[in-house]
């Protein structure tokens, strides 16, 4: 895999400004819920394909309300509609822009990771005959995986290979 090509530092304000634009899209969507995955599968589901069929029985429910059953409200549909339009334009806006925030936060710790990889193999081998046994003990730990058999004296295999570190 390719090193990320993201050399780049945020500054104060420009995180400030982050900071306050997400409070203001939090305090202008506090209505927003959130479901569990099984809560959220218990849903029908409203695509672009079920769109028309929706809109065309809010048109039938407005002008045809005697049909409907008693406790049947229009005027809420009719909300639901709108705001699902709302918050779909909100969904198109974000996603491009969450997808490489996503992409971005994996870029760069991966690189992170590898440059760690680079200077813990370094270290292990005892570059400049330093001894830096304490730090690289430090360091395995968090290669270690224990298993069932596996006492605390017991050597652990690395779980990534430093092979990839580019050493």
């Amino acid at each position: 895999m390719q090193k990320n090509n993201i050399s780049y530092t945020l500054s104060p304000d420009a995180r400030s400004a982050v900071y306050q634009a997400i409070e203001i899209l939090e305090s202008q969507l506090g209505f927003l819920i959130a479901y569990s995955s099984e809560e959220e599968n218990a849903l029908t589901s409203l695509g672009d394909h079920k769109l028309g069929f929706v809109e065309q029985a809010l048109e039938v429910a407005q002008n045809h309300k005697h049909i409907l059953p008693s406790g049947f409200n229009a005027e809420e549909f009719a909300l639901d509609l709108g705001l699902y339009h709302q918050l779909r334009t909100f969904q198109r806006r974000l996603k491009p822009l969450l997808d490489k925030l996503d992409d971005s936060t994996a870029a760069v710790g991966s690189s992170a990771l590898q440059d760690a990889l680079t200077v813990y193999g370094c270290a292990k081998a005892g570059v400049a005959g330093e001894s830096l046994e304490q730090l690289v003990a430090g360091m395995k730990k968090y290669f270690c995986q224990p298993g069932p058999d596996t006492t605390e004296d017991s050597e652990v295999l690395p779980l990534v290979s430093l092979a990839s570190a580019d050493l």
